[in-house]
């Protein structure tokens, strides 16, 4: 959205031909770029309903928000031109008071910047004119993401750099230019641009091979960001899930319950630690934790359908049922919980309710195992062709599902349908080879083909 304001004032203030072109023509060079801009922020207001997330990530004041985005700016500059010690998370203090140490070197480069463009500004020679266009560039991409009240969790992230630095290349390729040009009766000290340009070229580049291995696994890039950012409890978080993944549950336990040292309240450790005792079946400790989480939000389903699955797990089927009807209450596309649910109404009993949540289930987001139960629903009421075609639908989706290969065996065998069914049959017996039923019938089917040869 930055760009059709840097086309505006590229072409009124900064383009070599501004002078001689009319009002008209501008517009016409950057008009597309503010109409797709304007339909698109319309388009993001209807179906978001604002223009980003009303989430709070951070409690910041006014004043901390303006004096926090001074101190960002310096922050911004420094790693520009120094990029040690680089890091994809960076924990964001917001800044207080005008007297704070990053606020000043805010304070100092913006000063610093603002001499620079009008040196530049009101330079006759247009290429140095130029230059100022690249401070305004650096400043109008960089803007976006100085405020620390919706910019996300990550308020300072080194990615925010990558339009911006398009500007300070310019400013380099400028500066360089007229080095090389004022040397041009001094070989050795061109001799001496071209070593440092190498030199300094070739540091750059070796900072991005070091800097690429980060990214080796996801246990290597978040082992990195705790050395250098310790107090990334978040990322901690991340740390215990690569940890569950590959199994390793005490560490997982160790580094999420590292994370609620920090954070009593985080409700992602809470949720992880609940999960992780469930696995152990510690039940009565994980409906601790999935409780706590409640109580601190609410509003989040996961927290309400983790502990449905828990109860679920203790044979508590009645606070299991209230628990999966809240989160459908909460977030009735949820999938998931529709599918849990009517597992539950199918195992006490209740065919019909279990039916309706199914296709709920379905409709928000197609998945084999809704559709492996309305299949069955349907072949108990003789709806063999409705049947068929859910059976159908589940293969789609996942084509090793053992069910619905022997759902669509069934009605191949009943019609008769020797081949086909004896396919389906064989099909579902590769992911589950000793169901018993499937077994029996290939057994049958082949005693059958057998009798029917000549």
């Amino acid at each position: 959205m930055t760009l059709p304001a840097l086309a505006t004032v590229y072409e009124h203030f900064c383009r070599a031909d501004r002078s001689e072109t009319s009002t008209s023509q501008k517009l016409a060079r950057y008009g597309v770029l503010w109409l797709i801009g304007v339909a698109y922020m319309l388009f993001r207001i209807h179906f978001l309903g604002a223009l980003a997330p009303a989430e709070k990530f951070h409690q910041v004041t006014r004043p901390q928000i303006v004096l926090s985005a001074i101190a960002l700016v310096a922050q911004y500059v420094w790693k520009l031109l120094w990029p040690v010690r680089l890091c994809a998370f960076y924990v964001f203090h917001p800044s207080t008071s005008a007297f704070d140490p990053r606020v000043l070197a805010g304070l100092l480069v913006l000063l610093s910047l603002a001499v620079l463009f009008l040196g530049c500004w009101r330079s006759r020679e247009r290429s140095v004119r130029f230059a100022s266009f690249g401070i305004v560039w650096f400043f109008a991409t960089l803007a976006p993401v100085l405020n620390a009240h919706w910019v996300g969790l990550n308020v300072f992230t080194e990615r925010y750099l990558y339009l911006p630095s398009v500007g300070a290349a310019w400013l380099v390729g400028l500066g360089a230019s007229k080095l090389w040009s004022r040397t041009a009766t001094r070989p050795a000290q061109r001799r001496a641009l071209v070593l440092t340009g190498l030199v300094l070229g070739g540091l750059y580049a070796a900072r991005i091979v070091i800097r690429d291995r980060d990214w080796e696994n996801d246990k290597v890039l978040y082992a990195r960001i705790l050395d250098l950012s310790p107090d990334a409890y978040r990322v901690q978080d991340a740390l215990g899930a690569v940890y569950w993944h590959e199994g390793d549950l005490d560490k997982a336990e160790s580094a999420w319950r590292g994370v609620l040292a920090r954070d009593p309240n985080d409700m992602g450790a809470l949720n992880d630690l609940g999960l992780l005792a469930r696995q152990r079946h510690q039940y009565a400790e994980a409906e601790a934790f999935f409780q706590h989480a409640m109580k601190l939000q609410p509003s989040a389903a996961e927290s309400h359908l983790n502990l449905g699955d828990t109860y679920l797990k203790m044979g508590r089927r009645g606070p299991a049922e209230l628990q999966l009807r809240t989160v459908v209450a909460l977030t009735p596309l949820d999938s998931r919980a529709r599918n849990r649910l009517g597992q539950l109404l199918f195992d006490t009993g209740r065919p019909l309710e279990a039916e309706e949540q199914f296709r709920a289930s379905v409709q928000s987001r197609p998945n084999a195992l809704a559709y492996d139960f309305l299949g069955m629903f349907n072949i108990r009421r003789d709806a063999v062709p409705e049947a068929a075609r859910d059976f159908r639908a589940a293969l789609s989706l996942e084509d090793s599902d053992s069910y619905a290969h022997f759902g669509l065996g069934d009605i191949y065998k009943t019609a008769g349908r020797t081949a086909e069914a004896l396919s389906q049959y064989q099909a579902g017996l590769v992911a589950d080879p000793t169901n018993a039923q499937a077994l029996a019938a290939v057994r049958e089917l082949r005693r059958q083909s057998a009798r029917a040869a000549p």
